[in-house]
C-alpha cells in the first residue's frame, strides 16, 4: 500500500519524512487534476490546427 511503500522509503538515509512524502504526492494528484485535457495545448497550436485542417482536406479529394 501507499503508506507503506512511504514509510519505507522515509526510512532511507536523507529521505523526506512519510508524512511529507505522502503530503507531496497528494497536492500532485491534486495539481494533475486541475490541468487541462491533454490535447488543450495541441488546439491552442497554429501548426497543429493548419495540418488537420490539411489532412481533412486531402481526405475531401476524389482518388484517383
Amino acid at each position: 500500500m501507499f503508506w507503506n511503500t512511504s514509510k519505507q522509503r522515509a526510512a532511507q538515509p536523507g529521505a523526506a519524512p512519510y508524512q511529507t512524502q505522502i503530503n507531496k504526492a497528494l497536492r500532485e494528484a491534486v495539481a494533475r487534476e486541475k490541468e487541462e485535457f491533454p490535447g488543450a495545448s495541441l488546439l491552442k497550436s497554429e501548426q497543429f490546427l493548419s495540418a488537420i485542417a490539411d489532412r481533412i482536406r486531402q481526405r475531401g479529394q476524389p482518388k484517383g
